[in-house]
């Protein structure tokens, strides 16, 4: 049996102790029509005869990105550039999904159950966000010159060499897309930019030393880094607001309103085909708790209109939970922002080459 938020921390607390005594009367009702099981219905979402929800593979299909005609960073290189020394052209670089779902949270301290003990809840704030990529972005280091007239030399450089920070300045997120093609690749999360960088450079330095040999003396060179970052536009939102704590327990997640639970049960089973659209562990702002959090992802396209997000279902379990439960509080519908801005695309890593720029 789990409970609804409430502001009160004494009323939280009374339904906190009853909840085990009262959760085997109220969890042993069902909705039923005839002989047939109710399942919450998610408006839009096609289901099969066993009414699982499901998606086809080309209701998100995935598509070219068109590669931005400028460069950002401290110098400028030109698309025959990029081609030639990079082998970055539109065609060399991947389709994406025609949208990407990242939760956008932050976790706080709420209060503890009762003073004097280490049990309490965090609150969870934030929105489910719907972005659409619009092109793709090199960016481009100037690590080191070598004029010419320099003593003629081998130069080696280590690939370990960290160029993260100066190629990603102006980039505050990372966005790690967590599935292939068809529509689980919509899943993404939006990670903090210090935590991928960080991974990168444990890699990078796990493996075996790549060395770069160029020959100074003839013609100025210039040691160039170049990553890539996905301009991407923010076009839908589905708000959320919930109090969650770490016992793993059958009250340990709640919010405000909305209908009873068993109103808004689903059964774990009817999400079998779509569960490449499940979110866990997932990453927030703030110092709080979030690991025993799920979100389970159901978005509605319509091809056809002007706006082509109409839904973007959620449902939330907890750890020590089995099955889901419809979230059908929180605005949702088209960003009130459209703002756009620019991520990194860890999964193309940073090359670094000695080239001539004359």
């Amino acid at each position: 049996m789990k409970f609804f938020y409430t502001s009160s921390l004494q009323h939280r607390l009374e339904i906190h102790h009853l909840a085990h005594h009262y959760s085997h009367l109220i969890d042993s009702t069902h909705r039923t029509r005839g002989d047939i099981t109710m399942v919450f219905h998610f408006e839009g979402v096609k289901q099969d005869s066993n009414f699982a929800f499901f998606y086809d593979d080309n209701d998100v299909e995935n598509s070219p990105v068109p590669l931005a005609k400028d460069v950002v960073g401290d110098l400028k290189l030109t698309p025959a550039q990029l081609k030639e020394w990079f082998a970055i052209t539109q065609k060399t670089l991947p389709d994406l999904p025609g949208y990407f779902i990242v939760p956008r949270l932050h976790s706080s301290w709420g209060d503890y159950y009762r003073q004097g003990t280490a049990r309490g809840w965090w609150n969870i704030e934030g929105e489910m966000v719907v972005y659409k990529p619009i092109e793709w972005v090199p960016s481009v280091a100037r690590i080191k010159d070598y004029p010419k007239n320099s003593i003629i030399t081998s130069i080696k450089k280590e690939e370990m060499e960290d160029v993260t920070t100066k190629l990603y300045a102006q980039v505050d997120l990372s966005l790690e897309i967590t599935a292939g093609g068809n529509y689980m690749g919509m899943k993404a999360e939006a990670k903090t930019k210090a935590e991928s960088s960080v991974s990168r450079d444990l890699i990078r330095k796990e493996t075996s030393t790549i060395v770069q040999e160029g020959k100074v003396g003839d013609k100025p060179l210039v040691e160039v880094a170049v990553g890539l970052m996905l301009r991407v536009e923010e076009v839908y939102t589905h708000d959320l607001a919930l109090w969650i704590d770490d016992r793993h327990a059958e009250d340990s997640m709640g919010w405000s309103g909305g209908p009873g639970w068993n109103d808004i049960h689903v059964a774990d089973k009817l999400f079998r085909h779509v569960t490449g659209l499940q979110f866990s562990n997932i990453s927030t702002t703030g110092e709080g708790h979030s690991s025993s959090l799920n979100i389970q992802a159901l978005p509605v396209f319509n091809k056809d209109g002007s706006n082509p997000v109409q839904h973007l279902h959620l449902a939330l379990s907890c750890a020590g939970w089995g099955d889901w439960y419809a979230y059908t509080q929180g605005r949702q519908g088209p960003s009130n922002t459209n703002s756009r801005k620019l991520m990194i695309y860890p999964r193309y890593s940073p090359a670094t080459t000695l080239m001539s720029l004359a």
